[in-house]
């Protein structure tokens, strides 16, 4: 349930939300959002084969280290540009 949520979660901001928000005010893109698209891509990829990948039904110590990482990389990388 836990994944269905996060998916869920993310196409629905994605899709409506950002589709909603371009017809009210259209937004303007900027070639830094290519950065954060990636990370959300590879978050949700991740996220999505955590289930077919070691413990069944778990969120273990190694998936949540490795998202852990990907957060501390991704803050390391807006504070360094």
């Amino acid at each position: 349930m836990l994944y269905g949520n996060i998916l869920g979660s993310n196409i629905f901001n994605i899709l409506l939300i950002l589709g909603v928000s371009a017809i009210i005010t259209p937004i303007t893109y900027a070639t830094s959002y290519n950065n954060q698209i990636l990370v959300l891509i590879v978050g949700t990829v991740l996220l999505a084969l955590f289930p077919f990948i070691g413990a069944k039904n778990k969120m273990t110590k190694s998936n949540g280290i490795a998202y852990l990482i990907i957060y501390v990389i991704y803050m390391v990388g807006l504070f360094i540009r």
